[in-house]
């Protein structure tokens, strides 16, 4: 069952890092774009982009490196299935993304 939980710790971890990269990429790949000419928008990416790549890194490198801190690993893990929670209610919230 630990082994489980740390591969599926592992893989949510892989996808932050993977959101991380879609979001600065969308970002770089689009700013011809007029909506990120708006500079609380770029914030508001960069800023999602950081929380996902640290988040992300943290949870693989818990995993990886430290097998033995099961406990903070776990919180790391609950945290960022909290952090999924949050941006699917924020994607519900703004109108552009319905």
């Amino acid at each position: 069952m630990a082994r489980v939980t740390q591969k599926l710790i592992q893989g949510t971890g892989v996808s932050f890092l993977i959101l991380a990269t879609l979001y600065f990429g969308e970002l770089l790949f689009n700013l011809d774009n007029p909506h990120f000419n708006d500079a609380d928008a770029i914030e508001l990416i960069v800023k999602s982009a950081m929380s996902f790549l640290l988040l992300g890194g943290a949870l693989v490198a818990f995993s990886v490196f430290y097998p033995e801190a099961k406990k903070t690993t776990k919180v790391l893990g609950a945290i960022s299935l909290l952090t999924l929670a949050t941006l699917l209610g924020y994607a519900i919230g703004v109108e552009s993304f319905t």
